[in-house]
């Protein structure tokens, strides 16, 4: 049976184990948990990193949005169709980076 065992710890027979082999049948899977949390404590930064600079790409965007919806309220030269075409690209662009990052947090 190895630590990895739900009952590792129970099944030790520590009546003929010297202090020192039961101190180091502890501390051996103490070590891999230990390596284990490092990791996957990296991997969420480098996820929570990945998501806000998703987040700030997809910022800079709803902005452009805003700008342009101000803009066809002035520039009324311009082909209704062209702006309109546009803002639903943008659009659309949104709503694919909002899921895509709301399916990361549900991964999370």
């Amino acid at each position: 049976m190895t630590y990895q065992d739900p009952g590792y710890l129970e099944d030790m027979d520590t009546d003929e184990m010297s202090y020192d082999d039961i101190l180091f049948e502890v501390t051996s899977p103490t070590r891999e948990l230990a390596r284990l949390r490092d990791e996957l404590k990296l991997q969420l930064h480098l996820a929570q990193a990945d998501a806000r600079s998703h987040w700030e790409e997809l910022e800079k965007k709803w902005i452009l949005l805003q700008s342009r919806l101000t803009t066809i309220k002035v520039a009324r030269d311009q082909s209704a169709q062209d702006v309109s075409l546009a803002l639903k690209q943008l659009i659309s662009e949104l709503s694919e980076g909002y899921h895509r990052l709301s399916q990361a947090f549900r991964r999370l």
